[in-house]
């Protein structure tokens, strides 16, 4: 093959504000632990690759959509809407945060 090709292995966890692996916990709030592999099995180089990240509730509203690129050393990943969640409900923003814009 040519062209780029990107596979990935992820696994994801929702880790909820009160769990005992939050350093503090209870953090002010849940999120998203994203782990594993992005590989390019193809001969071309990926160019502007990323995690396409979407997020719903139980009712099926979309709470977050953003994308992550693979090349960003940023801890947390979020957006506009989720950092003015945090800052008006509870006073502090994503530590060590890159806000990328919604799709």
């Amino acid at each position: 093959m040519t062209s780029a090709n990107i596979e990935t292995a992820l696994g994801v966890t929702e880790v909820p504000y009160d769990s005992p692996h939050n350093m503090p916990s209870p953090m002010e709030y849940s999120h998203l632990h994203i782990t594993g592999i992005v590989n390019n099995t193809g001969l071309g180089t990926a160019y502007n690759a990323g995690l396409h990240i979407l997020v719903y509730d139980g009712n099926e509203t979309l709470l977050m959509n953003v994308t992550s690129s693979f090349a960003s050393d940023a801890v947390f990943a979020t957006d506009n809407q989720i950092e003015n969640y945090l800052s008006t409900n509870y006073g502090t923003t994503s530590p060590n945060n890159t806000v990328f814009n919604t799709i």
